[in-house]
C-alpha cells in the first residue's frame, strides 16, 4: 500500500510536466541561399535551444545501399481506410498546434510570365479565405512577371501543450484501421 503514494506521485508530476507549454519560434529567410534559425522553449522560455541551420560540407563515403523491399510500404497503401485515418490524425494534430503569430512574405516568379499568372490567379482567392479565418496570420506573395526567381522570408510564434497531442496519438495508435496497418507490415516484411 505504501508503494501506491510515490507512484501516483510520480505519475501528478508527469501531467504536469506535459500541462507546460512548449514555445516554437522559426525564422527562415531565402535570398541565394536558405537561413533558418529555430528557438525551442520550455517553461514559458526559462529553458531553451537554438537551432540554426549550417552548411553542410560535401563528403565522399561510400556506402552499400541494402536492398529495401517496398512489400511494406504497398502494405500499408493497401490497407482498407489507413490514409483516411492517417489524414484525420495529421488534422487533429495541427488543430490542437496554437499559432500565436506567423508572417509569410514570398516573391515567386516562374520561367514563362503566364505560368506565374496563372499560378496567382488560383492562389490568391486561398490566400485572402485564410487571411480572413485567422487574423494572427499574414500571408503576403507576390508575382515577379520578369524574371524567374523565388525568395522570401518567414518567421512566427507557435505554442504546443504536450499533454492535449495525447487522446489523438492513443486514438491513431489504437485505431483498428492502425492494428491492421501493423499486421500486414509484419506479414510483408516476413515474406
Amino acid at each position: 500500500m505504501w508503494i501506491l503514494g510515490p507512484i501516483l506521485g510520480i505519475l501528478i508530476f508527469l501531467i504536469i510536466l506535459l500541462c507546460v507549454p512548449v514555445d516554437l519560434v522559426f525564422n527562415i529567410s531565402k535570398r541565394d541561399n536558405i537561413e533558418s534559425r529555430v528557438r525551442i522553449g520550455w517553461l514559458f522560455g526559462l529553458i531553451g535551444k537554438d537551432i540554426r541551420s549550417k552548411k553542410k560540407q560535401a563528403k565522399v563515403k561510400v556506402k552499400k545501399k541494402k536492398k529495401r523491399s517496398v512489400k511494406p510500404l504497398l502494405a500499408i497503401v493497401r490497407t482498407r481506410g489507413f490514409l483516411k485515418r492517417l489524414l484525420l490524425f495529421i488534422k487533429d494534430i495541427i488543430r490542437r498546434i496554437e499559432i500565436r503569430n506567423t508572417y509569410v512574405h514570398l516573391t515567386l516568379g516562374l520561367a514563362d510570365p503566364a505560368d506565374t499568372g496563372f499560378l496567382f490567379a488560383a492562389v490568391t482567392p486561398l490566400l485572402t479565405f485564410a487571411g480572413v479565418q485567422k487574423p494572427n496570420i499574414g500571408i503576403n506573395i507576390q508575382p515577379d512577371f520578369d524574371q524567374e526567381k523565388l525568395w522570401g522570408y518567414a518567421k512566427g510564434n507557435l505554442r504546443l501543450y504536450p499533454i492535449r497531442f495525447i487522446k489523438p496519438l492513443l486514438l491513431f495508435i489504437f485505431s483498428l484501421t492502425t492494428l491492421r496497418v501493423i499486421k500486414a507490415v509484419i506479414t510483408a516484411r516476413r515474406k
